[in-house]
Formats: structure tokens, C-alpha cells, sequence
């Protein structure tokens, strides 16, 4: 009986050995032998493609925004074309940035109406770690890296670069709504707080 118990207790060893194995060479083919991972299987990043658009509001005033989510390389990434264009803006935020430019508040108000913000992101998730990354260039010559984690239906990530950081949430709704809180500052270290609220054309 002492016999039987050895050899299965050899026999089931050997079985572990051989499945861990099997998976530590599956995992180094996906990632050494040069093919690419396989395509990004997210279900916030699968909802987020689409058309939309919406309105921030923040401490500068009153925003339009309207950004374009389509899958790239082989649905490895996410590309975001990203608008955002002020329509009404904050009293406050004229006084203090004309002070800080040497301006008047009615070049300052006139400047900010006619200034139109681009940008380009790109997201995908860390084949290692599972995070959530992303890269984010703007007409401003802005270059950014963020990474991320979910908490239940939001993402949240953190931003550096240009030399200053930010901080957002995704947020998604039922009804196709984004909603995307953040806390930044702008080019002249002013902190900025807002919330967006986009939707999207049922797919």
C-alpha cells in the first residue's frame, strides 16, 4: 500500500511538473518568438468605439468635446481623435490667467474662444501586468503617458508629461455615457477640476 501511495504521489508530481511546463512555454512562445499578443479582449476598451460627443464643465468654463474611438494594429490598440473647443468661459479663471499673461481680460476671453485643442491618444493594456495604458499627444506639443486600473465601471489612470501631471476617471453609464472627472493643471500651473459627460449612437 506504502508502495502504491509513493508511485502516485511520484505520478501526480510529475503531472504538475509537466502542466506547469507546458504553460511556461506557451506563455515564452506568445511573447519571445516575436508574434504579436493576441488582440486586446477588453470590454470597456470594445464599448468605448465609437463617435461622441458631449460638454466639459470645469473651472475654465463651459467646453464642446467630441472624440472618435477606432480599433488600430490589428485591434492591439485603441485611437482616440479628440476635440474640445470652449463655449462659455469662467469669469474667474479670464481675471487670473490675464493677470498671469500681462493681458487684458478681453484679449484673454477673445484668445480663449478662438483657440481650438487636438489631440490623439492611443490605449492598450500592459501584456505583463494588466494595466491600462495610454499615450496622449495634443497641438500644444503635449506629450503623455498614462497608466491605469479599473474599479468596477471606471478606469483610473494617471497622466505625466509636459511637466505636469493629471489625474481621470473613465466612468461608464448605461445609455452609452462617458463621464470622465479630472484634476490637472494648465500650461501656467493653474489647477483645473471638471467633469465630462459624453454619449454615443447606440452600435
Amino acid at each position: 500500500m506504502n508502495k502504491l501511495c509513493i508511485l502516485l504521489f511520484i505520478l501526480c508530481n510529475l503531472f504538475s511538473v509537466s502542466t506547469f511546463a507546458q504553460k511556461a512555454e506557451e506563455i515564452k512562445q506568445e511573447t519571445n518568438t516575436g508574434a504579436p499578443p493576441k488582440p486586446l479582449d477588453d470590454e470597456w476598451y470594445k464599448w468605448m468605439i465609437g463617435e461622441w460627443s458631449g460638454t466639459s464643465e470645469s473651472n475654465v468654463g463651459t467646453a464642446k468635446e467630441w472624440q472618435q474611438c477606432e480599433w488600430a494594429c490589428d485591434n492591439q490598440y485603441v485611437v482616440i481623435h479628440y476635440t474640445n473647443e470652449l463655449i462659455k468661459p469662467n469669469e474667474e479663471y479670464v481675471k487670473k490667467s490675464a493677470a498671469t499673461m500681462g493681458m487684458s481680460e478681453s484679449e484673454v476671453e477673445k484668445m480663449f474662444m478662438e483657440m481650438k485643442y487636438s489631440a490623439i491618444g492611443m490605449m492598450t493594456k500592459d501584456a505583463a501586468t494588466g494595466e491600462y495604458v495610454g499615450y496622449w499627444f495634443d497641438n500644444f506639443r503635449g506629450a503623455y503617458t498614462g497608466r491605469g486600473k479599473t474599479d468596477g465601471k471606471k478606469i483610473l489612470m494617471t497622466w505625466e508629461g509636459a511637466g505636469n501631471s493629471s489625474v481621470r476617471t473613465m466612468e461608464f453609464q448605461e445609455e452609452h455615457t462617458l463621464i470622465q472627472t479630472f484634476n490637472e493643471r494648465d500650461n501656467a500651473g493653474n489647477e483645473i477640476i471638471g467633469t465630462s459627460t459624453m454619449t454615443t449612437k447606440k452600435k
